[in-house]
């Protein structure tokens, strides 16, 4: 293995966020650790409108080592993923690890890398790292441990086919985590294994290993936002390969960065596209 071959491939997509944009690209500033120096970053910025071209005027005066991409456009997450994934196969990188993120994340790079290439890329196909919220130290993985009931998905599909029962459906299920709070933090300390099989990573960071591409593996996802859990686990699944959730690879996540945190109609629009897509593809009714 050559000493200048990348091993892990960071591919992080951007939209209206350029302080956190350029926050997450100055986590790997300084150098990493001997073994972690075949790491290389990947930005796509979605941003469009007034704001476009802000980041790489700022990446530019700050002297950042990452490759920025110009998504053209809001290409939506996998859509900008895609965008990063091309690029990183046009520069003939072969990396044992790709991970797809957000902008609006921060770890400890040296550690979270070092800890990553101590994992055997051919044992797994996807890994999803321990994320905690900022706002409210949630645990934001396992996101599904098991494969939901069939019923379960036509539920989100009906329920987010409407404006007025998404925003019912949000306030019931922000109540209950307020009233189950105490209780899940008990269970999270009371059972927190390292490492354990799940169904599904959430979308903020997901870790794709090269056997996921190299069996067929891709990003394919049509919807333009959210449902992309659902799509990783079922394609992984499809593909013999087990998700794996890792908690020595930490990360803190500031939710709700690039869209807010009450869902306005257009973000509806997305979730209700994503539920039926999901509901329909993976868990048809006949």
């Amino acid at each position: 293995m050559s000493a200048d071959r990348i091993r892990v491939a960071i591919i992080a997509v951007n939209y209206r966020t350029t302080t956190m944009a350029l926050a997450f690209a100055r986590q790997f500033d300084a150098p990493l650790p001997d073994q972690t120096e075949s790491c290389r970053v990947i930005i796509v910025d979605n941003t469009d409108g007034s704001q476009a071209g802000e980041l790489g005027e700022a990446l530019r005066a700050n002297a950042s080592a990452a490759i920025l991409l110009d998504g053209g456009g809001n290409l939506g997450y996998f859509g900008g993923a895609r965008r990063g994934l091309e690029e990183l196969r046009r520069l003939e990188w072969e990396p044992d690890w790709i991970v797809i993120s957000n902008v609006d994340i921060s770890f400890d790079p040296g550690r979270f890398v070092a800890a990553l290439l101590r994992k055997d890329p051919e044992a797994v196909g996807v890994i999803g790292p321990e994320i905690s919220s900022s706002k409210t130290r949630k645990q934001l993985n396992p996101y599904f441990v098991s494969r939901p009931p069939l019923m379960r998905m036509h539920a989100y599909k009906w329920i987010f086919r409407f404006y007025p029962t998404m925003l019912l459906y949000e306030w019931m299920a922000r109540a209950a985590g307020r009233l189950l709070k105490p209780f899940r933090r008990r269970a999270a300390a009371s059972v927190s294994p390292k490492e354990q099989m799940i169904y599904a990573p959430h979308g903020s960071v997901i870790i794709f290993s090269r056997t996921f591409f190299s069996r067929g593996g891709s990003l394919a996802h049509a919807p333009f936002l959210f449902g992309e859990e659902i799509t990783v686990a079922e394609t992984a699944r499809a593909l013999g390969l087990p998700v794996a959730y890792c908690s020595d690879l930490k990360v803190m996540h500031e939710e709700h960065a690039s869209i807010g945190a009450l869902p306005n109609r257009r973000v509806h629009r997305f979730l209700r596209e994503a539920a039926t897509y999901c509901a329909d593809r993976y868990f048809p009714l006949w």
